[in-house]
């Protein structure tokens, strides 16, 4: 079961892995008040993923200082449209295949999972890759305008 957690009080870079009630726990970035997004990961055994006080006293475990404002869950062995998987590529393909399909094309610029260098097919990597498509449009030059219009201001 993947568990989304919002924490406070916790470093950023976490990526751990052990044998407690969530065995994998790792930082998925900075939310807009300071605190971090952890996914986790957790067969629902020893914890019920559903309830804010078991996902705190699992957290907490090794990371006593923090602070858990919020869990959210969801069960894809229980899902009834939900068929398998996702794939797995061989070493390399995806990162090929997405720095040459999220490319700039002259001012158009791609964003979205489909494109994403990090978690391609995820929320995170739709984030990540818009991210890098604002960049790369504040980055770029506005193209001058033409003969005997007025300038653009701003």
């Amino acid at each position: 079961m993947r568990l989304h957690i919002h924490a406070r009080n916790v470093p950023g870079g976490l990526f751990r892995f052990g044998d407690d009630a969530i065995p994998v726990l790792f930082d998925t970035g900075a939310d807009s008040g300071g605190g971090r997004i952890l996914t986790g990961y957790a067969d629902g055994t020893a914890i019920d993923p559903r309830n804010l006080e078991h996902v705190r006293a699992a957290v907490q475990s090794y990371l006593p200082d923090a602070e858990v404002v919020g869990v959210d869950c969801h069960d894809w062995s229980a899902d009834p449209l939900y068929r398998g998987s996702g794939t797995h590529a061989r070493v390399g393909q995806p990162t090929i295949m997405h720095e040459r399909l999220g490319a700039d094309h002259g001012r158009i610029h791609f964003a979205g999972s489909d494109v994403a260098l990090n978690y391609p097919g995820y929320m995170e990597g739709a984030l990540e890759a818009a991210e890098r498509a604002v960049a790369a449009v504040l980055a770029s030059e506005r193209p001058p305008p033409p003969p005997g219009a007025a300038p653009v201001q701003g």
